[in-house]
This record gives structure tokens, sequence and C-alpha cells, in this order.
């Protein structure tokens, strides 16, 4: 977000923002939105400002990254922030799971690794070296890919962590 008001962690609901190339106002009116063709999680989902909600071609899903600037917050009390710390546990609990499926993953990979060494050292022959080297490259992919995992979930606990410390700082002086 590229404006004074930047606000780490969810706007509230009824915030008002504009999107990144948007000509035309949103308001916020849900978070943690899944689209129903693409399966993909997005962090928000908006309705034209000021006319609402019409229909549902008109419901646009979004992500933080996305919003250039803040028009108006939505409504920021006590309810609210629990209510972001709930979102926050979400996020956790997400991370979690990846790192968890990533995990087996890895040890699948290993397993079959530790199965196929034992099998060379007793039997070496071409084929089963051709299927160790094929183990060994989906390995170095698999830990690839579960370093990034980790790198991103770990900025995004951070960043919710951050969001929450000044919400609560916000609150503390008065915004709500």
């Amino acid at each position: 977000m590229n404006n004074d008001n930047n606000l780490t962690g969810f706007l509230p609901l009824g915030s008002v923002i504009l999107l990144d190339g948007g000509e035309k106002r949103l308001m916020i009116i849900g978070r943690k939105q899944i689209s129903v063709e693409t399966q993909k999680e997005f962090d928000y989902a908006g309705v034209l400002f000021p006319e609402g909600y019409q229909n549902a071609d008109q419901l646009y899903l979004f992500n933080a990254d996305d919003i250039t600037y803040i028009f108006q917050m939505g409504l920021l009390d006590s309810e609210e922030l629990s209510f972001q710390d709930l979102l926050n546990n979400q996020v956790s609990e997400n991370h979690n799971r990846i790192y968890l499926d990533e995990k087996r993953k890895l040890e699948n990979i290993i397993q079959k690794i530790a199965e196929m060494n034992a099998t060379i050292e007793s039997e070496w022959k071409g084929q089963y070296f051709a299927d160790y080297l094929k183990t060994y490259e989906e390995f170095e992919k698999a830990m690839t890919d579960f370093i990034k995992h980790l790198e991103k979930g770990d900025a995004l606990l951070q960043e919710h962590e951050e969001k929450n410390m000044i919400n609560i700082a916000q609150s503390n002086n008065g915004a709500i």
C-alpha cells in the first residue's frame, strides 16, 4: 500500500480502497475469501463504492498487495481486533499445515533414498542407479520447494505479528 495510512494486518470491513491500476473505489465486505472458479484464496472481497453489492458478478477478490490507497478505514474496535487475532491464527495454522505436508513429502523421499541405497549396495545394476538419480533429483526439488514455503510462511507470520502490534498500539492510543 502506497499511502500515508500504511496499515499492516487485515483491513476492517467497510474500508474503502483503490486497487493498483483501478479507476473505481471498492469497499471491503469480506476477508480470507476463496474463489469458486480457481479455489485460490484471496485476502479480501470487495464491491464497488458507493454502489455496494449488486450481484455476484460484481464481487471483486484481491490481495493486500493489490491495494494502493486507503480512502477510509472501517470500524476498528475490540471485536474487530479479536476477529483479526482469529484470522491471524488461521494463517498460522495454514502455515503449519503446509510445513507438515512438505515434511511428510521429504520423509517419503528420504525413505525411498534409504531403500534404494540398500538395494544399490547389495546389487549395483544400471536401472537401480537411474532410479536413484531420479529420486535424488526429486529430493532436491522438494527441498527447494520446502525452503521456499518456510521462507514465505515465516514472512507471513512476522507480518501478522507486526500487524497485531500496530493494531494493539492503535487501540491503546484511542483508535477504538
